[in-house]
């Protein structure tokens, strides 16, 4: 199932990951990817390590992560980058 995800700052900046759990179960261990687009032609520049939400979401809830080392100076940089979900397990 599709688990819909985007990321959102801070009011200091910080990149978060929030991934949804739009399922009737309780997700976790969320394996992802935060990628950095670039402005120009909307390919892919750099991305993460894989990052993990290891708590349980439950459905219709949402989970989230800090993206390390990442500070944006503004909203409208979020639009630069995307949350690729790699694996997740239902409990």
């Amino acid at each position: 199932k599709y688990l819909p995800a985007n990321v959102q700052l801070d009011r200091a900046g910080n990149l978060y990951a929030v991934v949804q759990n739009s399922t009737a179960l309780t997700i976790s261990k969320v394996q992802f990817r935060v990628v950095k687009l670039n402005p120009v032609n909307g390919l892919a520049v750099a991305q993460t390590a894989p990052l993990l939400i290891n708590t349980s979401i439950a459905p219709n809830q949402s989970g989230q992560v800090q993206v390390a080392g990442v500070r944006l100076s503004s909203p409208q940089e979020t639009g630069l980058y995307r949350v690729q979900i790699e694996a997740a397990t239902a409990n």
